[in-house]
């Protein structure tokens, strides 16, 4: 495995008014980090279908004021869309 950041999409990822990460690297993996007051939180997540996580974008698709993101594969015509929604 591959180490070091690929590509970095910045938004409000959890809703709490705070700029959080997503951070691509060389192997499936991305890496979520999640701003707060005074700490940070990461969270891994494993893509089991995006073996090149290339592109990344933090946006709100569904117009519900909270951030989406999407992840595109750099080798193939594929992209897994994650949608917030409420807990």
């Amino acid at each position: 495995m591959a180490a070091g950041a690929k590509n970095i999409a910045v938004g409000d990822i959890d809703g709490d008014g705070v700029e959080d990460a997503l951070v691509s690297s060389w192997s499936s993996d991305v890496l979520i980090v999640l701003g707060g007051q005074g700490a940070f939180k990461t969270v891994r997540l494993q893509l089991s279908d995006i073996d090149n996580p290339w592109g990344l974008a933090v946006v709100d698709l569904n117009e519900d004021e909270k951030s989406d993101f999407v992840i595109a594969d750099g080798v193939r015509s594929l992209a897994a869309v994650y949608l917030s929604y409420d807990q």
